[in-house]
């Protein structure tokens, strides 16, 4: 059962400064060692799969860590401009604008559609032939739509790219994994978000399960507000999704993807930038990757283990 967006307030134009290096790119400082540990671990995980010229390589590049110093210039009034996306620039995601009847709908149902769409609406247009155990990694956003919607980082691409053919700023949230030592020292979390900018403000939004957060005074949440306050996730009537069978349980997942000891980045994403990056396939179950991760995953367990029975 499909929900309706609350409308937003707009807020007043700032213009903070441009957060500090040190909070930006592949290697920024991170404080909380725990946090560090499974950061360094998942950027490791990334680049064994993605190497440099790929749009994820990219965008961990250009990524910048959410936290109260640079939280002001992120959530600054982002330039349409930046995200214009002319149809021949990606001629099969406007054709499905079209279909969608983007150019019909106010911001708030044209966000419904697309989320909508990326949940599961896409597998009308087109329906999966190779069967759920196909795993590419890499593949450009049409194509993502064509192998059965991808892993959630593939679909917040696609979720970008059909928010800048409808008119509407987006951008991909990263959640990176944390070393749990209450669980055994399991690598807990992991997650690839969105946020889209509508109604004056930007809000997160989660595709894999047809997800949005709304505040007490009925505002939808960012994720700036989720990290400052978690327990939003607890007061979530049914955590507003599509999916009626989810349940409450989910949102543990929730509190493991945004509180505790994680690092959460905001990266830009274009639906423009498509020819600027090799977009080979890459198979996920490569065994010497998957041998090096294993190796690398101990390594951090190793650090968090220290660093909790010496603090």
């Amino acid at each position: 059962m499909s929900q309706s967006i609350p409308a937003i307030p707009a807020t007043i134009s700032r213009q903070p400064a441009k957060p500090d290096p040190r909070d930006m790119g592949l290697s920024p400082l991170i404080d909380d060692p725990i946090a560090a540990a499974g950061y360094d671990y998942m950027i490791d995980a990334s680049q064994a799969f993605y190497p440099i010229g790929t749009a994820d390589y990219d965008q961990k590049r250009n990524q910048v860590v959410l936290n109260a110093r640079t939280a002001d210039w992120l959530y600054r009034r982002p330039d349409p401009a930046d995200y214009v996306c002319p149809a021949e620039a990606r001629p099969v995601l406007h054709r499905i604008g079209e279909r969608l009847r983007l150019d019909q709908l106010d911001e708030a149902e044209r966000v419904r559609a697309i989320l909508q769409y990326c949940y599961d609406g896409f597998r009308d247009d087109f329906p999966m032939p190779f069967g759920d155990e196909v795993y590419v990694l890499n593949a450009r956003e049409e194509e993502v739509l064509k192998l059965g919607g991808g892993q959630c980082e593939d679909r917040a691409r696609v979720i970008c790219c059909l928010c800048q053919v409808a008119g509407l700023p987006a951008r991909i949230v990263a959640s990176y994994p944390c070393i749990d030592a209450s669980q055994n020292y399991e690598l807990q979390g992991g997650h690839a978000l969105n946020e889209i900018y509508l109604q004056g403000r930007w809000a997160m939004f989660d595709s894999l399960v047809d997800l949005q957060f709304i505040r007490p005074d009925g505002v939808l949440a960012h994720t700036w507000d989720l990290m400052k306050d978690a327990s939003l996730v607890d007061i979530q009537p049914c955590l507003h999704v599509a999916r009626a069978d989810l349940p409450v349980t989910h949102r543990t997942y929730y509190h493991q993807n945004i509180a505790g000891p994680r690092v959460i980045t905001l990266a830009p994403y274009r639906a423009t930038w498509v020819d600027r990056y090799d977009w080979r396939w890459i198979s996920a179950t490569d065994p010497q990757i998957q041998a090096r991760l294993a190796r690398r995953l101990d390594e951090a367990k190793r650090i968090v283990r220290e660093k909790v029975e010496y603090s």
